[in-house]
């Protein structure tokens, strides 16, 4: 089986075989993202490694999402949604829960905005599950 990544297919893919997923296993993960194509490849990605993944599609559900998840261990955030600047919505996820780590991701290199934003750690799309982990630091 081989992981799919969030965008366009990749052929640095790697099977289920080749990368050691335990450490994410068990871990409660959000996504934060507009564009429904993304957060089913985010889910299957994550939910093939053992993670639950909660999916939402706007800043309010990721709002909802955070104030009744307190196992949450990341959240990961999609820059560009219609409703909104990611930055109020670190602001608003801050709120909820100050200590929860947020990951921004994005097609285009958009590291400094997110850390304008307060969000330290980027992924670039399209993404594999090495890559969260290694950003994460697990």
């Amino acid at each position: 089986m081989t992981r799919t990544v969030p965008g366009a297919a990749d052929p640095r893919a790697i099977s289920a075989a080749e990368y050691d997923a335990s450490e994410i296993r068990g871990r409660r993960i959000l996504c934060v993202d507009d564009d429904p194509f993304i957060r089913r490849a985010t889910s299957g990605l994550l939910r093939d490694a053992g993670a639950i993944c909660l999916l939402a599609g706007t800043h309010e559900e990721a709002v909802a999402l955070v104030g009744g998840e307190w196992e949450l261990a990341l959240a990961i955030l999609d820059f560009q949604m219609p409703d909104g600047d990611v930055g109020h919505l670190v602001k608003r996820l801050r709120t909820a829960r100050p200590v929860l780590p947020l990951i921004g991701t994005s097609a285009a290199d958009r590291r400094s905005e997110f850390a304008e934003r307060g969000v330290s750690r980027f992924l670039d799309e399209p993404w594999q599950l090495e890559d969260l982990v290694r950003a994460m630091k697990w």
